[in-house]
């Protein structure tokens, strides 16, 4: 973590906080040289709408910016309240197919880790002498179920 004084409070301030992002978005300060820092600060995309801009227009632009997002999960949407004339990026919620495809994956995962945990117990007890060489005489948790 790296730190610097807000020349205007004279407060430490973290490098990539909010507050450290507007300095730098106001001019107070210049970005710092990112030396091996892990967190530089995020870059915010805003597109301005025109004024004389129709529907069709913004529709266009929406699906632009849309397609540069997918891969992260987000949209471009019209923004609201301090955004307002602007398309901004908002987060997706994920389909049922992605959610679907997520559950499945977790799943074979699970599946696996247990193979594993039970091979790992019948060597132990081979390793112990509670059964013999080809797993006769072990029980493991899964015959119980």
């Amino acid at each position: 973590m790296q730190y610097i004084t807000n020349p205007q409070s004279m407060r430490p301030v973290k490098v990539g906080s909010a507050t450290y992002n507007r300095l730098v978005r106001t001019g107070v300060l210049s970005l710092l040289p990112q030396n091996g820092n892990p967190n530089p600060p995020k870059a915010k995309f805003e597109v301005e709408i025109a004024e004389e801009a129709t529907n069709e227009d913004i529709e266009a632009a929406k699906g632009e910016l849309d397609i540069e997002l997918e891969p992260q999960m987000k949209h471009a949407v019209r923004g609201r309240g301090k955004n307002k004339g602007k398309l901004v990026p908002r987060e997706k919620t994920p389909t049922v197919p992605q959610v679907a495809e997520a559950t499945l994956s977790l799943r074979k995962k699970a599946k696996k880790a247990d193979h594993v945990l039970s091979t790992l117990e019948q060597r132990i007890a081979r390793e112990l002498g509670l059964c013999d060489d080809d797993g006769q005489g072990w029980e493991s948790d899964e015959s119980e179920k």
